[in-house]
């Protein structure tokens, strides 16, 4: 819940600031790594834009997924299951480079 009320408050903040006077549509990027589960975060925006500047706003999601880097032999790549091992070399000294994100990627209203 209170993710989804961030997420409502950030896009009244950055619609005000565009001159809209409801928010249509907001756009995210999840990563698989974010702690966000998308359907709890679905039906809990559902219920939290019944009314207001957000009444009806639609929640596109747009799941990132994880991408690794490794320490070792420098090779970037898709992590599948959770395995953090690097496909070239076998090395578990990985940095995880994307799938983390929360990001309010694109608003649209009137």
């Amino acid at each position: 819940m209170s993710i989804a009320q961030s997420i409502i408050n950030l896009a009244v903040e950055e619609a005000g600031r565009a001159g809209l006077m409801r928010v249509a549509q907001v756009r995210l990027k999840v990563g698989r790594m974010s702690g966000v589960v998308p359907d709890s975060l679905a039906f809990c925006w559902e219920l939290m834009t019944r009314e207001g500047p957000v009444q009806g706003a639609e929640l596109v999601m747009e799941e990132i997924p994880i991408q690794a880097l490794c320490r070792d032999c420098g090779r970037r790549f898709p992590v599948e299951d959770f395995v953090f091992l690097c496909p070239s070399c076998g090395s578990g000294r990985t940095e995880i480079i994307a799938g983390r994100e929360l990001t309010l990627s694109a608003i649209t209203g009137e």
